[in-house]
């Protein structure tokens, strides 16, 4: 049976992970060695009969005190502590580590301790610390972090739909805890670590969770996850304490996991099941069944108290999302709650929103958002100006004294006036109490609010309300706007239609949320709503992302409003039309059997032979769908667009009817009649949303025929048909691109790459998203331009200065004769807080570019990633300086700016693991005391400052590079070839006097240098030793002059 607790097996366990461990053990003499790795004896200098002897006994009495210092403040602590400080070995000089205690309790004492030592040439102890927080000091189990992450490679496996967790933790542990202490309760920790371990199969994953809750992963069936739940509660229920005299057995309950595809699922429903197994009694097993979201996701007692600490420490944030009148074209907003958690990323509102309502934190959020957005409003003047601010209001701050202390006592200190603010009303907040809630609404609209009913139409008493009430408007629910269709007038657009017309009468005003098509657009547009919200209009963004907002939506709008107002350029509209094949993505659509089944509703409807669905493309009309088309044709599946039929409709935009081929005079029907037989033809325009001809729906016939107004109407019916199938499939199509594309950025994120690749590659996937020519971010202090192109078409400078001019627009669409581009994506780039505009990420089309998005709801979800990506980037580059900096201070002499011993070490290594030969050259200043007693200390640092400045310069003509070893003391490493003259023109150039405050100062060095040789092996002491003792050998001779090491 292993155990795990003992000090010995905790050693050999820390020693796989580490390179530097001892184990001390602690009696009343104070701290002896008793086991330590090689390693872990030349960073500490031991001898060899180390073993037995304590700290006092193997070093110096300053050494001695403060090292049995760190090890006395473990044993008071009792638990982990660390420290740095310079290690004890031989020519150490510079060299540090850190230092890691943990305190070994056996029957509730620490008799040992166990140290883990890390040269910070490895990075700053970050290995360490990283494995340390990993793995649970207590019972030595992998923790959460690092369950998850071994947890994961399941996943990676074949089968890992086999993949379970069994989740456990001990009932009313609380209690335990209370009743015999937190020492005797650890004790009880590690003896069901130890026993349910010995039941557990070997090649699962155990880990700890927290506190007494534990995980077991393998990949089983849910019969074999049953059993060895039962074999885990069987164990743990031998297991017992006691209370007094009494014994008191442990008890226990297991959730076991369904069919999860990765590892927080995975985790997330097994702690489902195992809360579940509580609920039903002590000693319970459950299997997981799918739940609502919320509870697969989130422990709700563990995220209320994470919400509590986002509102302490202000990880919420307030977006704003627009709303468009489509008539005026005026722009309000909705200010919507945000959480980017610390834990557990972003968290979606309808996860927290009713968390919050719940748990009575609604009014804190609510005061935190509405108490933001007056920030807001008071630091973004102009964005804000003229402009109406919807606040939601819960259900539950829905007195008059909350109101009071949130809103009012809000617009007081930031002298903003009420009639700012829209407060958007629940229909639960009215149900809950209705005589309060209209005395609450006159209130508010006595003060100057405007108020309004939010979700409008979705409770019996709607209409009622609007009797009852005083309001201002109404919001008509999303599930009303979700399948609306102009041209499929359904029960959703009859409810939407009565709920306007009744608003309208009322003197109301009315707003649409959830309007996320062209088609909800269409249909809200043409039943004169006032207000439109939805990811169509825009999605929510930072208030940051406001400026311009105004503009950016009235010209992406604009497009469709005036989409026939004056004919186009011909180059321009067919650049346009083909913009739009390329992204509806149509080769790639089946056209099958969806098309097929409309071209023989259509072939029969009208009596017709031949139906035929077709594309126009820049030089061919392609057959997409077809029924009776003769077989030369469909074989070929094209036609050359000289002879095409439907191009004519393209240049007329209207319907073309032909009641007799033989008498059609263009010449292109031709090849129909004679070949083939056909006399009559009638085609319809296929119509994208933004108002472009794709294609036609066209019927061909044998026999000449009439066709009236009802009959070209009716087919205008089925080539709607075949229209909102396609941008059907471009939806589906856009937002499985979409979710490619935030993988792919997330990919990239995670790979820890350096930022200047990373953002590369990230500007590159941005590109394949807008299909746009280029990407262009720049800082204060960082420039990155990528292109689709083989040439970049544009120089740096201009694209900046197009940027500068256009700060503030999210979107800008450029007039082909005053700018070389068509189309602009900018984001601001901004300092980490926000607080100032350092940059841009700028992504630029082309007028030739007909491919690129021009969609506005796609346009903005760019604009936003690039915005969180921004955000990104200067967290990375505020990392990455970080990093340098601390690399600056471990690598570099602070004095002279020269790399230093460490830095020396490391490249020599690595010069010693490729065998290449080279030399390094020992370089003493002679009687450097006496400069300094003469002269000072801060001559003395001019003097060695003037000595690297010297090194450096000689260096870049040798190829040499120079350090400051420890004093005085510098060495130069460079290649062997010319090391002979470089040496005495070395010792030549540090003869003339140095220049300081105090005036010149004369020196002189002595320089010893050693040579290695290929094959012959050697360690970086014994090469600094030998030129050391060459050196020491020049100068012992009078020194100023050079001496090789034979």
């Amino acid at each position: 049976m292993k155990d795990h607790s003992n000090p010995t097996y905790l050693f050999h366990w820390m020693s796989q992970l580490h390179d530097s461990v001892f184990l001390m053990k602690v009696d009343d003499k104070g701290f002896s060695y008793r086991k330590v790795t090689e390693e872990a004896k030349k960073t500490a200098s031991l001898p060899e009969d180390f073993k037995g002897k304590y700290i006092d006994e193997l070093y110096p009495g300053s050494v001695a005190t403060h090292l049995a210092g760190q090890y006395e403040r473990a044993l008071r602590a009792g638990e982990v502590t660390f420290f740095s400080d310079k290690m004890n070995v031989v020519n150490n000089a510079g060299r540090y580590a850190s230092t890691i205690l943990l305190p070994v309790h056996e029957e509730g004492e620490v008799t040992h301790i166990i140290g883990i030592t890390s040269d910070l040439k490895k990075g700053f102890a970050a290995e360490l610390l990283e494995t340390i927080g990993m793995y649970d000091y207590l019972t030595g189990l992998p923790n959460l972090l690092k369950a998850k992450q071994e947890a994961g490679r399941f996943f990676l496996e074949e089968d890992a739909s086999k993949v379970k967790a069994i989740y456990f933790d001990i009932d009313r542990f609380k209690l335990v805890n209370a009743t015999i202490g937190i020492e005797r309760s650890n004790e009880l920790l590690k003896e069901i670590v130890e026993n349910v371990g010995e039941v557990l199969p070997d090649d699962g994953l155990f880990g700890r969770m927290d506190g007494d809750a534990f995980i077991f992963v393998q990949k089983m069936s849910i019969s074999e996850a049953v059993l060895l739940s039962e074999k885990i509660i069987g164990t743990i229920a031998e297991i017992y304490y006691y209370a007094g005299d009494e014994k008191i057995y442990l008890s226990s309950c297991v959730g076991i996991s369904g069919d999860a595809g990765n590892v927080d699922d995975m985790i997330s429903q097994a702690s489902i099941a195992m809360r579940q197994a509580k609920r039903d009694g002590k000693n319970n097993t459950s299997i997981f069944k799918e739940t609502n979201y919320v509870s697969q996701k989130l422990n709700e007692t563990l995220l209320e108290k994470e919400l509590e600490y986002a509102i302490e420490k202000g990880e919420l944030d307030v977006f704003y999302q627009p709303k468009l009148n489509p008539r005026n074209k005026e722009v309000s907003y909705e200010a919507l709650a945000r959480w980017f958690s610390s834990k557990y990323g972003t968290v979606s509102p309808a996860v927290f929103i009713p968390l919050a309502e719940k748990s009575r934190l609604i009014e804190r959020v609510t005061m935190y958002v509405f108490e933001k957005v007056c920030q807001d409003i008071h630091q973004y003047e102009e964005e804000f100006q003229g402009k109406k601010v919807a606040v939601n209001l819960s259900a539950n701050v829905f007195h008059r004294t909350i109101i009071e202390e949130t809103l009012l006592s809000a617009i007081d200190k930031y002298d903003i006036a009420p009639g700012t603010f829209e407060l958007e009303i629940t229909e639960s907040a009215l149900m809950e109490d209705p005589e309060q809630a209209e005395e609450i609404i006159n209130h508010l609209r006595n003060q100057g609010f405007k108020v309004v009913i939010d979700d409008f139409g979705v409770s019996y008493s709607s209409l009622n309300y609007l009797k009852q009430f005083s309001i201002d408007g109404i919001k008509v629910d999303q599930s009303f706007v979700r399948e609306l269709q102009t041209h499929e007038l359904g029960k959703d657009y009859e409810i939407v239609k009565m709920i306007v017309t009744l608003a309208r009468k009322l003197n109301l005003s009315i707003t649409a949320e959830g309007v996320e098509t062209a088609a909800h657009y269409d249909a809200l547009n043409q039943l004169k709503v006032d207000e439109l919200q939805g990811f169509y209009i825009s999605r929510p963004s930072p208030v940051s992302s406001l400026r311009g907002m105004l503009p950016t939506l009235v010209a992406m709008f604009e497009q469709q409003w005036e989409c026939f107002a004056q004919a186009p350029n011909i180059e321009d509209a067919e650049m346009r039309r083909l913009g739009e094949l390329h992204r509806l993505n149509l080769e790639s659509i089946d056209f099958s059997e969806r098309y097929d089944r409309i071209t023989r509703i259509v072939s029969r409807t009208f009596s017709a032979p031949t139906a035929i669905i077709s594309l126009l493309t820049k030089d061919k009309q392609v057959y997409k769908s077809f029924v009776g088309l003769p077989e030369f044709l469909a074989v070929a599946g094209e036609v050359e667009r000289e002879y095409s039929t439907c191009s004519r409709m393209i240049e007329t935009r209207t319907p073309l009817v032909i009641p007799d081929l033989t008498e059609d005079g263009s010449g292109k029907f031709k090849q129909a009649v004679e070949d083939f037989g056909y006399r009559f033809y009638a085609g319809v325009p296929l119509v994208t949303r933004r108002g472009e001809i794709i294609g036609s729906l066209c019927i061909l016939d044998k026999k000449p025929r009439s066709f009236d107004g009802g009959d070209i109407h009716l087919m205008e019916e089925y080539a709607g048909l075949v229209m909102t199938e396609i941008e059907l499939q471009e939806q589906v199509n856009e937002t499985n691109h979409r979710h490619r594309v935030i993988k792919d950025i997330y990919t990239v994120i995670l790979a820890n790459q350096s930022i200047k690749i990373s953002l590369k590659k990230i500007l590159h996937i941005f590109l394949d998203w807008s299909r746009y020519s280029g990407a262009f971010l720049y800082t204060e202090d960082e420039e990155c331009h990528v292109t689709r192109r083989a040439d970049k078409k544009i120089h740096e400078e201009t694209l900046k200065e197009v940027a500068r001019k256009n700060i503030g627009d999210t979107y800008s669409v450029y007039e082909q004769h005053k700018s070389p581009l068509a189309a602009s994506i900018q984001v601001p780039v901004l300092t980490r807080g926000g607080e100032r505009r350092i940059g841009s990420i700028f992504l630029y089309a082309f007028h030739d570019d007909h491919a690129a998005v021009k969609d506005p709801a796609v346009i903005q979800d760019i604009a936003y990633q690039l915005s969180m990506t921004a955000g990104w980037a200067v967290n990375e580059w505020d990392r990455e300086k970080k990093q340098e900096e601390i690399s600056r201070l471990v690598y570099e002499d602070t004095l002279t700016g020269l790399s230093n011993r460490k830095a020396l070490q490391e490249r020599v290594d690595i010069l010693l693991q490729k065998q290449e030969e080279f030399t390094v050259l020992f370089l003493d200043i002679d009687d450097f005391k006496m400069i300094n007693d003469t002269w000072g200390h801060m001559v003395g640092d001019e003097v060695l400052k003037g000595i690297a400045v010297r090194l450096k310069e000689m260096g870049s003509s040798f190829g040499a590079k120079a350090y400051r070893f420890a004093g005085d003391e510098f060495l130069v490493l460079v290649q062997n070839y010319g090391v002979d003259r470089y040496a005495e023109e070395l010792l030549q150039a540090m003869r003339y006097p140095i220049s300081t405050g105090e005036g010149e100062v004369s020196v002189s060095v002595s320089i010893g240098y050693y040579s290695t040789k290929q094959g012959k092996a050697e360690s970086f002491d014994e090469i600094i030793k030998k030129a050391d003792e060459a050196m020491f050998l020049k100068k012992s001779m009078g020194g100023n002059g050079v001496e090789r090491y034979m």
